[in-house]
């Protein structure tokens, strides 16, 4: 049983629990009402392509995450995979798959203790909606099976998370600890936030083992940590985000921009910059991304800036343009999709779909 200490009003109290949402972007997924399970994979790729090109396609596309999910009737994940051999025939057995352990309790807070007012897929909220997640996988090791457990402690003020510190602890012959020490100590984060409830700020903090480490990955890249480390956010008028910005050891590393549809909730269009990438997956720093009602990728454009006429084509290897178009069933969900990989819209590269089971089927 895994377990994280919440602290509240001065008390503290032990939940065990895990919570990531469905449309976490940084799950890949976006997926709407009550699925089941989903399980990806590819069913056509386009004749004569060379192997150098078929095996990108796994990296250099914008949809793929893992082979397969299985969900709660509360949206939680249960189980995944990241690789399926025979990823429509192959079964799902229970020991090979990356196992996920919640509370129901752990449900109950997030209704109480959400940070921003608005969230829209794909807008990096992976922050923004804090619940407690705790991780169980075993990792083969050379000497014995190893047990990771993620700790999180917070404190709260006014129902909002003020200060959130996360713990990994290693541990051997499967023995659990009720509380991690303050060696196991990953990150500490403080948040800000303005009049109206919105989180503005975090700063970030690392740990023992943040220090040992010496980066943290996110949005899309990673950074060195220093004391300055923060993401700051920005809202229009509907509280809505539309600007975050990833600042450590006073330089600006990273940058999304989000410009909404004019009479619809949802984000048409992503505009990403990574200033100063540790690590990236993609061929420039800059990137636009289309997105359609559904909250689904359908362009990505990677720009070269000071390119000349007629514009390039590729970075390297990589096509500057990448285009998807989708088949999706009464949930709203994509069952299939058509993937442009080369560069234009005139054959797809590859096609992909999806098995979704539903409870309400």
């Amino acid at each position: 049983m895994f377990f994280a200490v919440i602290t509240c009003n001065g008390q503290q109290k032990s939940y065990s629990g895990l919570h990531i949402d469905k449309e976490s972007r940084s799950w890949g997924l976006n997926l709407k009402d009550s699925v089941k399970s989903v399980r990806f994979f590819y069913t056509k790729y386009k004749e004569g392509l060379n192997p150098t090109d078929k095996s990108r396609i796994y990296y250099s596309n914008d949809v793929r995450n893992n082979f397969y999910y299985e969900f709660d009737k509360k949206g939680n994940i249960l189980s995944q995979m990241m690789f399926l051999k025979d990823s429509i025939n192959q079964p799902i057995i229970s020991d090979s798959v990356h196992k996920f352990f919640y509370d129901v309790k752990d449900i109950e807070l997030k209704s109480k203790y959400v940070i921003n007012k608005k969230q829209v897929y794909p807008a990096y909220i992976d922050n923004l909606v804090k619940l407690y997640h705790h991780e169980y996988f075993k990792l083969k090791s050379y000497s014995a099976p190893e047990l990771n457990q993620t700790f999180f402690d917070y404190t709260f003020e006014d129902g909002k998370i003020k200060e959130e510190r996360r713990y990994y602890a290693s541990l051997y012959n499967n023995k659990l600890v009720d509380r991690p020490k303050e060696s196991d100590l990953d990150i500490m984060q403080i948040y800000y936030y303005d009049t109206r409830g919105n989180l503005i700020k975090q700063q970030i903090f690392p740990g023992a083992v943040g220090k040992r480490v010496g980066s943290l990955s996110i949005l899309e890249t990673e950074i060195n940590f220093c004391n300055d480390s923060n993401l700051s956010y920005e809202y229009d008028n509907m509280d809505r985000v539309i600007k975050v910005k990833l600042t450590s050891c006073k330089t600006l590393i990273a940058s999304e921009e989000y410009i909404y549809h004019p009479s619809k909730n949802y984000i048409t269009k992503l505009k990403r910059f990574i200033n100063e990438p540790m690590f990236s997956s993609y061929p420039s720093r800059n990137m636009i991304a289309d997105y359609n009602e559904y909250g689904d990728i359908t362009h990505m454009h990677f720009v070269v800036v000071g390119d000349t006429t007629p514009p390039r084509k590729k970075i390297g290897l990589e096509p500057v343009d990448r285009y998807y178009d989708y088949d999706y069933d009464r949930h709203n969900n994509w069952i299939k999709c058509r993937m442009y990989l080369m560069g234009d819209k005139d054959e797809p590269t590859v096609t992909a779909e999806r098995i979704i089971e539903y409870y309400n089927e």
